[in-house]
């Protein structure tokens, strides 16, 4: 008898840390996103360069605002006027996946700063949490903007894209709770709306069925490990108290944010809004596909949050 509770004790030792090892395996595909080269940057997003869309910048260093304070590159372009936007990418990307949409602002003299977030392109190593803990970087951003006079007296706006847009909203959030006039415009282009949903959404298409097994015990770890609170990071918990404009940009066949997930945020968001959906179009396409007709929404979303005049 002895005999067999001894071999069940080791047993359970046994699988207790067979699935603490899988556990720490799968939270670092939740933290180390594989990041993007240059040549799939060029084929994702068209642009690497600001030459390449006729434009110069000046490199900057921004710093995060959480305890961490990391340092973080990115490009500013100074386009003369009193309004600025803070560009913001997605997961696995940089800075250089945000080139194509800087001439929409710049065109219309709206200065741009577009940033790298930690762990990605120049800035210091920082876990990827979907937006949770990134939304300090967008909020350095923001006060980086401040210190060279784009303040509430100056008009400021957010463009995420996909992981971006959770960072930017989280960011506003924080930014208007203290400051009402902080942020004056967000911009979301295929934004990750559910964070817990879209991380089983993508988990299945790499465990399938194995999901409820092994996604609790990597979501555990990635807690301890980063800090990360996906459900207090989630924009669906905080969509009904934001009061800041906001322009939703959806593509119909997005098969990294279900579409669904999207449109659910867009009702549930309670301050001016608007939307534009476009159709058979993948994750972030919008732009490459249809440039004029994204162009013209940005243009009189820009319009009427009186960034131009």
């Amino acid at each position: 008898m002895k005999k067999g509770w001894i071999f069940l004790l080791g047993l359970l030792i046994v699988l207790v840390l067979a699935y603490g090892g899988v556990s720490w395996h799968f939270s670092n595909q939740l933290l180390y996103p594989p990041l993007m080269s240059d040549s799939e940057l060029a084929a994702e997003y068209g642009f690497l360069e600001l030459r390449d869309v006729g434009l110069e910048g000046d490199v900057v260093t921004v710093t995060s605002l959480d305890e961490d304070a990391l340092s973080l590159s990115g490009w500013w372009i100074d386009a003369g006027g009193d309004s600025a936007f803070v560009l913001v990418h997605g997961r696995n990307s940089n800075k250089k996946a945000l080139v194509r949409y800087a001439p929409i602002f710049v065109d219309r003299g709206i200065s741009v700063l577009l940033l790298d977030l930690r762990g990605h392109g120049d800035s210091d190593f920082g876990y990827a949490t979907f937006g949770d803990r990134e939304r300090y970087d967008v909020m350095g951003a923001a006060a980086w903007l401040a210190e060279k006079g784009y303040d509430s007296t100056a008009h400021v706006g957010i463009m995420g894209i996909s992981m971006g847009g959770t960072a930017s909203i989280l960011a506003a959030m924080e930014l208007t709770a203290d400051d009402p006039d902080a942020v004056d415009a967000l911009i979301f282009d295929s934004i990750l709306a559910d964070v817990p949903a879209s991380i089983v959404f993508n988990a299945e298409k790499a465990v399938g069925g194995a999901v409820p097994v092994l996604l609790p015990g990597a979501l555990l770890v990635t807690k301890l490990r980063s800090g990360a609170d996906f459900q207090a990071g989630n924009p669906m918990a905080h969509a009904a108290d934001m009061t800041v404009p906001a322009l939703f940009i959806m593509h119909t066949t997005d098969d990294m944010v279900p579409v669904e997930d999207q449109e659910r945020l867009f009702e549930t968001y309670c301050g001016p809004k608007e939307e534009i959906t476009f159709e058979g179009l993948g994750h972030h396409r919008g732009h490459q596909e249809m440039k004029d007709e994204y162009e013209a929404a940005v243009e009189e979303f820009l319009t009427e949050t009186g960034f131009m005049q």
